[in-house]
């Protein structure tokens, strides 16, 4: 049981790559080997659900952005309307004072 976890500790030392390149040159013994691929596997599938949350986190953060431009959108709208109102108001107080 001990034997795997020192397996493990080197891969670690050795880093990803290096144990990659001594894969592709047959430079690991047969059980050493297949630690290895199991090893590389592992990796590749933390740092791929590491990809997935942050793909996840950037699309809610892009769709709660969306939704602040299109309150903002319909804000300036209401606005512009409210403005639009008041200068009628404005011109017909003008041109018709009440006395």
């Amino acid at each position: 049981m001990s034997e795997p976890q020192t397996h493990q500790q080197r891969f670690e030392s050795m880093g990803a790559t290096r144990l990659r390149i001594l894969l592709h040159i047959g430079g690991l013994s047969g059980t050493l080997t297949n630690d290895a691929v199991i090893w590389l596997a592992e990796k590749e599938d933390a740092e791929r659900l590491r990809s997935e949350a942050s793909q996840d986190e950037q699309i809610t953060t892009a769709r709660s952005a969306k939704t602040a431009a299109w309150i903002a959108a319909i804000a300036a709208i209401v606005a512009a309307i409210v403005a639009i109102i008041a200068a009628v108001i404005a011109c017909l107080s003008w041109a018709f004072p009440r006395h």
